[in-house]
């Protein structure tokens, strides 16, 4: 099967990513986190996935254009979560891909075995798999079709986010696999666990190299 991977990822503005940090962090460094994040996150998937990720913005930006180059970077559209990721879905199916992911930029270090296994459920028994974060969201979701229906109802950013997609796919007529558990950083708590981290990428490892310096 022909997989594409999307990369969800905001324009690393100060001020506009990553706000939850500012409770301890500047604007500053929040938005080196989220860059960190979106860099690490970019090289792992393509390391496996070469020729096959695509780049999603919020916003146009130029660093991940020149990142994701001209054909594989794209703007998100629609209003709210749902409705951006099903136009992305969209757009992937009419670019021949028969499984497809969007992956959140805010778990970094996601295992590529996770990743393997919500695509290879996709050939097995299920229409679409998730990767459940401990915050009850959700940092990945695959599919093989896009559905009107599929994030109908969803709160998005709430601890019943990942219950109501799991609903509304099921009403949409999907069938749904979980991966195992994974983590979000959002809050600072989360950075001194990412931090705590043994393997992490080269922007990562600098960023908090740079954190604890100080």
């Amino acid at each position: 099967m022909t997989d594409a991977l999307a990369v969800f990822a905001k324009a690393a503005v100060p001020g506009r990513v990553k706000t939850r940090l500012l409770k301890r962090y500047s604007a500053e460094e929040a938005a080196a986190l989220h860059r960190a994040c979106v860099l690490d996150l970019w090289a792992r998937l393509s390391s496996r996935y070469a020729g096959r990720v695509w780049l999603f913005c919020d916003a146009e930006w130029d660093e991940w254009r020149r990142l994701a180059g001209n054909a594989r970077f794209r703007l998100q559209s629609g209003g709210d979560l749902g409705e951006r990721m099903r136009s992305c879905f969209e757009g992937l199916q009419r670019a021949g891909a028969e499984r497809m992911a969007i992956l959140g930029s805010d778990s970094p270090t996601l295992p590529l075995e996770l990743v393997a296994q919500a695509l290879e459920a996709l050939e097995e028994d299920r229409d679409a798999s998730l990767a459940p974060t401990e915050d009850g969201g959700y940092c990945l979701i695959a599919c093989r079709r896009s559905s009107p229906a599929m994030f109908e109802g969803v709160t998005w950013s709430t601890a019943s986010t990942r219950a109501e997609t799991e609903a509304a796919l099921a009403t949409a007529g999907y069938r749904v696999r979980r991966t195992a558990l994974w983590w979000d950083v959002d809050e600072p708590e989360d950075v001194d666990r990412l931090c705590g981290e043994p393997s992490l990428g080269p922007e990562l490892r600098r960023f908090c190299a740079e954190r604890r310096s100080r």
